[in-house]
C-alpha cells in the first residue's frame, strides 16, 4: 500500500521536476530465500522502474558468497545505469587473483552522476571477531544531475548491533557531513533502527521519512514476514513526496526495498 503525502497546490508548479522514483535496497549480496541470484536482484529493480537506487551489502570480487562477481558493474550494465561504489571493506586479492576483494554500498542512477565521494564513519567491523570502533569508509555521497539541477544523494549502512551507541556516533557524523551541502538531498540506507529509536532523532528533525505514517504495510525487515522499518528514503523538506511504500518482494533479499516517488525543485 502506497503512502501518499498531501501537497499544497502552490507546490504543484513548473518549478518542480518530473516525478522521480527513488529506492533504497539492502540486496544481501544477491542472496535471497532461494540462494544466490543477482539476476533476480536486477529484476526487482527493473520492475520498480526506480531512477535512483541506493544499494547496501554489495560485493565486488569479494568471496564465494557472491561468486566473486563485480556486482555493481553487472547491475549497472544490466540496468543501463550510471553507478558509484564505496567499499567499506577492501582486502588484498587471494588465490592468484588480481582483483581486490571489496564489500560496501553503491548508487545506481538513470541520471548522470557528476561526482562521488566515500566518507569515513565510525564502525565496528563485521570482518573481525572482537572489533573495536574505528574509522572506515563507506558513507557514500553522490551528486546527480536531475533536470539540470544537482541533487546530493547519500547512502548509508549503519551498525546492526542492539547497542545503539555506534549508530548514535554514525548519525552525528552523517549530520555534520550533510550540513556542508545546503542543496536538495536524498538520504538512503539501511539504518538498522526503527523510526522511533533515539539515535535517528537528528535525521528525523531535519529530513522527512518518505514512508510517513505507514505502519505494517511499509515494514522492510525481515523480507518474508516484515516487522520493522529499517530501510529509508529520506529527503530534505523542499522535496515533494508523491507516494512511498515498501516493495512487496520477499525472495531476492532478507530486506524489502523502499520506493518513493518524489519531485525536486528545479
Amino acid at each position: 500500500m502506497a503512502c501518499p503525502t498531501s501537497v499544497s497546490a502552490a507546490n504543484r508548479t513548473e518549478h518542480y521536476s518530473q516525478p522521480i522514483k527513488v529506492m533504497s535496497y539492502n540486496i544481501h549480496f544477491g542472496v535471497g530465500a532461494e540462494g544466490y541470484n543477482l539476476r533476480r536482484t536486477a529484476k526487482v529493480i527493473r520492475q520498480s522502474q526506480a531512477d535512483i537506487i541506493g544499494l547496501q551489502e554489495v560485493d565486488v570480487h569479494y568471496s564465494e558468497r557472491s561468486h566473486y562477481e563485480d556486482q555493481v558493474r553487472r547491475l549497472a550494465r544490466n540496468l543501463h545505469m550510471h553507478y558509484a561504489y564505496a567499499p567499506i571493506y577492501d582486502f588484498a586479492p587471494t588465490d592468484g587473483s588480481k582483483n581486490r576483494r571489496q564489500s560496501g554500498v553503491a548508487v545506481l542512477s538513470r541520471y548522470p552522476i557528476l561526482a562521488s565521494h566515500s566518507h569515513l564513519q565510525t564502525r565496528l567491523s563485521t570482518e573481525e571477531p572482537n572489533p573495536s570502533p574505528k574509522q572506515l569508509p563507506g558513507f557514500l555521497e553522490t551528486v546527480i544531475q536531475v533536470d539540470d539541477k544537482p541533487v546530493t544523494v547519500y547512502n548509508a549502512h549503519l551498525d546492526y548491533r542492539d547497542d545503539r551507541r555506534i549508530r548514535e556516533i554514525q548519525v552525528s557524523e552523517m549530520m555534520k557531513i550533510m550540513a556542508k551541502r545546503p542543496d536538495t538531498q536524498f538520504v538512503l540506507g539501511d539504518f538498522n533502527a526503527a523510526p522511533g529509536q533515539l539515535e535517528l532523532a537528528p535525521l528525523f528533525k531535519d529530513y522527512r521519512n518518505t514512508l510517513g505514517s505507514c505502519q505494517h504495510d511499509c515494514y522492510t525487515f525481515p523480507a518474508d514476514h516484515p516487522k520493522w522499518q529499517l530501510d529509508y528514503v529520506m529527503v530534505t523538506p523542499q522535496v515533494e513526496v508523491i507516494k512511498a511504500s515498501a516493495v512487496p518482494e520477499d525472495k531476492a533479499s532478507d530486506h524489502r526495498p523502499v520506493l518513493a516517488t518524489v519531485r525536486v525543485p528545479v
